[in-house]
């Protein structure tokens, strides 16, 4: 009698046209790779073996392996949706660089940034250090999304204050 494994690494030969052409035909987005979702399928095929029956006939293995990749597709489709999207931010703080004077411009940015809430500066510190917003949210224990969320409003105010003063001044 086989192990679960043979079975498993059987099943995997028998359906690898059926999971690759699902998966490159029905990729949620141009960038996600076949091979990633290839990958999940096989792992999520894994982790629901023991749903399928020892005695399932040809027929109601097929469809069982096309239900559950095409459900990880789904899944996967629905992640990729609700993971962060890089949203470009207004403009920094990159027009004052355009001064003549660049310690003036470096001054006036170090005057916005210490007018911010400790989070908040903290925040756009470790953005500028070149930290991903998934450090930078396990450090500040935000969600990465928030992070985006935040830094975009950071920037916006900044920059509206920024030109306030200027129009004062």
């Amino acid at each position: 009698m086989k192990t679960d494994v043979e079975r498993y690494k059987t099943l995997l030969q028998r359906h690898q046209k059926l999971i690759w052409w699902l998966c490159f035909n029905q990729s949620p987005t141009n960038s996600m790779r076949c091979e990633d979702l290839v990958q999940e399928t096989c792992i999520t095929l894994w982790e629901h073996f023991d749903t399928l029956p020892a005695d399932a006939s040809s027929w109601e293995e097929t469809l069982w392996v096309e239900q559950r990749t095409r459900d990880t597709l789904r899944s996967q489709r629905r992640r990729h949706r609700r993971q962060p999207q890089l949203v470009n931010p207004p403009d920094g703080l990159e027009h004052l660089a355009a001064h003549d004077d660049a310690a003036e411009a470096r001054e006036r940015v170090q005057e916005l940034l210490s007018s911010l809430p400790e989070e908040d500066r903290r925040l756009m510190q470790m953005r500028n250090e070149g930290y991903n917003a998934r450090e930078i949210g396990q450090a500040l224990g935000i969600e990465p999304n928030a992070v985006y969320q935040r830094a975009f409003r950071i920037l916006a105010r900044l920059k509206k204050n920024e030109t306030k003063q200027t129009k004062k001044g």
